[in-house]
């Protein structure tokens, strides 16, 4: 069944304050012309991991926090502190949940490569990390599609590539291991769900399936029926029978479509549309949507790889777009050349009340941060005054360097995966529940 999405309502509990914007890509560097999403955040750490053509920079989060505190200075700031690392051009950062390794996803010799880092080797701010291992992830010329890694147990992770194959692999302090894998199943996308029980797959031909960490296929969801062939290029698992879902059309000059999609057991599947509620340019062939669930809060913010503007649902479980107060909403800076996102990280550490004025303020609140296809990282507070509100925020803590992972002069060995049994041993380490 599908249904046509609400109309957007007013929303005066939640909305945006800009902090500075910084020039991340300095004159005599590149942003990256392939990307997934080139954004990681530590924020136990209080770090900010973000990608430039050949390499990644380090920000802290407290030195963004101290150049925003002059009010009156609204230029864009280019003199700040960063770490940078070098490597092939990432196309995906991503912090593992106990937030102690980060993935750099790239392209090497013509393969799909993660390199692996200790957090501990960003606690040293001169020196030059080098990864303590890494994993080839295709054998052929093909791109990655997705890579994330389990929300509960620390060092699973899954990954899907352009051929269409899913993998599933367990990163167990130096050693990886296979733990599954399927050819050819026309993955495009993926997301845990919120426990990491399962694996949601969005597919070439428009469906999605849920698999167990082993990939063994529990249910499978047809596309809806609007008769235009689709692809789902982003899915976010929302609820243990919702999921937001963005389809493709196929061709040039096309507009994506979000769907919000209930699968009620028993009851026939949902599909309710909410069209392109970013307000792309369709200039875009490859788009997708930066889908960030803050579950705590019940909102879904939405920003694209072909707008400059960032949508926000809420109201669950109908799913409303929220029409927010004129000076709160998110539009990337167009009028310095921006055009559209290209990476979007969320931070929970901020500890500095929030001043707008004399008569407006507001205790700490989340910080998103999005990086455009220019090279400018724009950050928001989060704010919300919601009654009843749940504080998201928690101080960062400096880093233990006690059992670093280190690899002997920083070599690195590709394609050093063992494979595992199909039965995935290392499920156990999941906490059973009765949901997702």
């Amino acid at each position: 069944m599908i249904e046509e999405g609400p109309d957007p309502k007013e929303v005066a509990s939640f909305h945006f304050v800009q902090l500075r914007t910084l020039k991340l890509v300095k004159t005599n560097e590149q942003a990256p012309k392939d990307f997934i999403n080139v954004i990681a955040t530590a924020s136990k750490f209080g770090l900010l991991f973000v990608s430039i053509a050949n390499g990644f920079k380090v920000l802290k989060l407290e030195n963004i926090l101290d150049l925003d505190e002059d009010k009156e200075n609204k230029s864009i700031e280019e003199n700040y502190f960063s770490q940078v690392v070098p490597c092939e051009s990432p196309v995906l950062l991503s912090l593992s949940t106990d937030q102690k390794t980060l993935a750099v996803c790239l392209e090497r010799n013509s393969k799909v490569v993660v390199d692996f880092y200790d957090i501990a080797a960003f606690a040293d701010h001169e020196g030059t990390p080098v990864p303590f291992q890494n994993a080839q992830l295709s054998n052929n010329n093909c791109k990655l599609k997705d890579f994330l890694w389990n929300p509960v147990s620390d060092g699973i992770f899954a990954y899907c590539l352009s051929d269409g194959s899913l993998g599933v692999q367990e990163l167990n302090g130096m050693n990886l291991t296979v733990l599954a894998s399927l050819p050819n199943v026309g993955a495009t996308a993926a997301c845990w769900s919120p426990k990491g029980k399962q694996l949601v797959v969005g597919k070439k031909d428009g469906s999605f399936s849920q698999y167990k960490p082993n990939l063994q296929e529990v249910k499978k969801v047809p596309p809806p029926n609007i008769d235009e062939k689709l692809m789902v290029a982003n899915i976010c698992w929302l609820s243990t029978t919702q999921f937001a879902v963005l389809y493709m059309p196929p061709g040039s000059g096309v507009s994506p479509y979000l769907f919000i999609v209930s699968t009620p057991k028993g009851s026939p599947v949902v599909y309710t549309n909410y069209y392109d509620v970013c307000l792309g340019n369709s200039t875009n062939d490859s788009q997708r949507y930066f889908l960030h669930h803050e579950s705590a809060w019940d909102i879904l913010t939405c920003a694209s790889t072909d707008s400059i503007e960032v949508a926000v649902l809420g109201d669950p479980p109908s799913w409303v777009q929220w029409d927010l107060r004129e000076d709160g909403r998110i539009l990337l800076p167009a009028k310095n050349g921006a055009r559209y996102a290209i990476g979007a990280g969320v931070m929970y550490c901020a500890q500095r009340r929030i001043v707008i004025s004399e008569n407006e303020s507001y205790p700490p609140m989340p910080i998103i941060f999005y990086l455009t296809d220019n090279g400018l990282l724009v950050s928001y507070h989060m704010v919300n005054t919601a009654p009843g509100c749940a504080s998201l925020v928690r101080p960062s803590t400096p880093i233990d360097r006690t059992g670093e992972r280190k690899r002997a002069g920083g070599t690195q060995i590709i394609g050093s995966t063992v494979t595992a049994p199909y039965s995935m041993p290392s499920v156990s380490k999941i906490p059973d529940a009765n949901v997702m």
